[in-house]
């Protein structure tokens, strides 16, 4: 398979163009060759086999050789003097489908590589696969050789390489229509003055490739640089300001208003000596930004997806007395005044995530050209904005913050809580820095904590959930949200993400069926598969009396634990429903308590807390779900009777006579339990406790805790 046939392509193209200088130019002595290159790959298509391929990749390429040159009309390179190349790769890919082998996903890097002096593109290209792990790439060699991509191990490499090669083979140049061709490199065609010892040229061209195949794209932009003479003494450096490391961008409540921003110093002087004038004069600075970022939105989800847009986030400002920009993209400009030694860039931030590459060319007097460098790192010819060595497109300062370990701008690992085990809340790394609206407010998340989003339609609050699990929790406004999700859940905090949808619990006050003070629609899960979280706040406060105050947000948080995948400490059965029971007082006297007691409805079905006339009284039972730790939340705090062999009550279950006590309402729950074992009233060492120690397996609440979407 020919997976980056594309930037070999130009690769040959460049290097090639040195030698064919104009035959009238002598006495050069040495030439200095720079080219970047940018290449997206877009494709989206369904193959033979039903599986559905998205896949999405970036990659960067930038090349700086020196060559010896012949004193002779040809100007032929003789050997290369220095060699530079950088390369970086994102973006990612991934399978859907019945089939076992649709299910595959994959991560674009770059793992470095060292080769002779002679080979120019070192890095080594390829992608990881989400089953295994597997490597795959290749080396680009010094002549450009296609070949096909080779994988360590993997059952399906087979199904990844068909499909991989339908979606790239129309980056081939053998497969681009000759017209088409020829006028994209006449694009970059260059002359120079005769007898000329001072060369300069600048280039750029864009190219976007289509299928005709399958629903997928490719788009290509190319600058380059070629200089020589006395321009090689003349040295350019872009000045990153203080305070530069600590960076980061910021947005408004939308894409046209300014966020924040940042000046870059530009520096003509003699080359090596900051102090000494450039023995030559700069006519014009070229200045450009690349690899701009077009994200939709100011954050992942505000404005609403319907008021969004996804124009350039950050941009030159047009302002700037010294220059004067090429459009109204802010992506080019040109200095208005010459002879300037030095000056300044305003970079403009329209969005929390935004990021881009500063780049200044300038042309000097004699015709030469020079490109700038970063002060104190010669090898770099872009500054990064904000500062991200591992292009991630993440501001190194935040990363560095957490202490991040996985880098990569998909990353899930948060691990605060614990919970079950499985790391992350389905909010990707790139997401939790560039962060949300929350109430009105603008906030990145830390990559360290679990968080829960929840649409408070009620202003419930998330009552003690917080507190007692350590999930950080957000009340957001229904605008903060939008409704698109894939599952039963579709309340989406990501509309303007790219990293997948974070769901949103709803939650809500409604009037329930008699009885039922909580519940959560879509059972015990994680959040994206919950459609909604009701509270029957009116009968908690009726129900519980003074005890309500502690009620209300203690059911909050039992419904917002099965939410995130929190069962109950036992079912029903064991627990059951009776019908009439008899007690005996102190004085001997019984007390009964009779369905025929219970209010009727039209069906003559009793009315309250039983379903039917014959099961009115609810019964705790061993182990059920009013068993375990008696301060956890998320056990049942309130039942008619429960059993014990010495108690003064007795009833019907099952064909047998059952004895036990009235059970009474014990103090809601106002923590989260880490085991099974019955405490207080369930104390099982106690002959009269209650329903003793919790089912098997169940307890242990928080280490239940799951958000992540992959686990379930």
């Amino acid at each position: 398979m020919r997976r980056y046939a594309l930037l070999p392509l130009l690769l040959v193209f460049f290097l090639a163009t040195p030698t064919s200088l104009s035959d009238q130019a002598t006495g050069i002595g040495q030439v200095t060759f720079t080219m970047h290159g940018t290449l997206s790959g877009h494709a989206h298509f369904t193959d033979q086999s039903g599986c559905r391929w998205d896949d999405d990749v970036t990659i960067n390429v930038t090349e700086r050789t020196q060559f010896g040159i012949l004193a002779d009309p040809r100007m032929r390179m003789e050997k290369v003097l220095s060699h530079q190349n950088s390369m970086s790769a994102s973006g990612s890919g991934k399978g859907t489908g019945d089939k076992w082998f649709c299910k595959e996903a994959w991560t674009y890097y770059v793992k470095p590589q060292t080769y002779p002096l002679n080979f120019f593109m070192n890095p080594y290209l390829g992608f990881k696969e989400g089953y295994g792990n597997v490597t795959l790439g290749e080396a680009f060699s010094a002549d450009f050789g296609f070949d096909d991509l080779k994988a360590n191990s993997s059952p399906s490499t087979g199904t990844i390489l068909y499909a991989k090669q339908a979606v790239y083979r129309m980056l081939l140049d053998t497969e681009l229509p000759g017209q088409e061709r020829d006028a994209f490199l006449k694009q970059l065609e260059f002359s120079f003055k005769p007898y000329s010892k001072n060369v300069s040229v600048h280039r750029s061209a864009d190219r976007t490739y289509q299928s005709h195949e399958y629903p997928s794209t490719a788009e290509m932009h190319i600058d380059f640089s070629l200089v020589a003479g006395a321009g090689v003494d003349v040295e350019v450096e872009l000045v990153p300001p203080d305070g530069y490391e600590q960076w980061m961008p910021q947005a408004d409540e939308d894409e046209k208003t300014l966020g924040n921003f940042i000046d870059v110093g530009i520096v003509a002087h003699a080359k090596g000596d900051p102090h000494k004038a450039p023995p030559v004069q700069v006519k014009k600075y070229r200045i450009t930004l690349a690899d701009t970022s077009k994200e939709r939105g100011v954050d992942s989800n505000w404005p609403p997806r319907s008021r969004s847009t996804d124009d350039y986030d950050m941009k030159i400002d047009k302002d700037n007395p010294w220059i004067k920009l090429d459009d109204d993209k802010g992506q080019s400009a040109v200095t208005k005044q010459e002879d300037l030694t030095e000056f300044s860039v305003t970079v403009n931030s329209y969005d929390w995530g935004g990021y881009t590459k500063l780049k200044v060319v300038a042309e000097l007097r004699d015709g030469s050209s020079v490109v700038a460098h970063v002060r104190g790192h010669s090898d770099q010819d872009t500054l990064s904005l904000p500062k991200d060595d591992n292009q991630n497109h993440i501001a190194d300062w935040w990363e560095h913050y957490f202490d991040i370990k996985n880098a990569d701008a998909s990353a899930d690992d948060d691990d605060t809580p614990a919970g079950d085990g499985h790391k992350g809340d389905s909010i990707a790394l790139y997401d939790e820095y560039r962060g949300f609206h929350i109430h009105g407010k603008h906030e990145r998340l830390s990559p360290e904590l679990k968080d829960l989003f929840i649409w408070d339609v009620s202003e419930l609050g998330a009552g003690i959930y917080g507190s007692a699990t350590g999930v950080t929790t957000h009340l957001i406004y229904g605008l903060e949200r939008n409704t698109q999700g894939k599952a039963n859940n579709k309340n989406v905090v990501t509309p303007n993400g790219s990293h997948g949808d974070v769901y949103a619990l709803y939650l809500v006050d409604l009037a329930l069926e008699d009885g039922v003070v909580g519940d959560t629609e879509g059972a015990t899960s994680v959040p994206r598969d919950i459609e909604r979280v009701k509270i029957n706040a009116a009968l908690i406060r009726r129900a519980y009396g003074k005890a309500a105050g502690s009620a209300l947000p203690s059911t909050i948080a039992h419904e917002l634990g099965h939410a995130t995948n929190v069962r109950h400490h036992g079912e029903k059965p064991p627990d059951y429903d009776t019908g009439d029971a008899r007690c005996r007082q102190p004085d001997g006297s019984f007390k009964n308590y009779l369905c025929s007691a219970w209010p009727k409805d039209d069906k003559n079905r009793a009315v309250g807390l039983g379903d039917v006339a014959h099961n009115c009284y609810v019964v705790a039972a061993k182990g059920g779900s009013y068993s375990g730790n008696d301060q956890c939340f998320m056990r049942y705090d309130m039942a008619d009777f429960y059993e014990n062999p010495n108690g003064n009550c007795q009833w019907q279950y099952g064909g047998k006579t059952v004895h036990g006590y009235t059970y009474d309402a014990d103090p809601p729950g106002m923590t989260m339990c880490w085991n099974g074992r019955g405490t207080g009233v369930n104390e099982p060492s106690d002959p009269n406790n209650k329903a003793g120690d919790a089912s098997p397996g169940r307890g242990d609440c928080v280490h239940q805790l799951c958000l992540k979407n992959s686990a379930h």
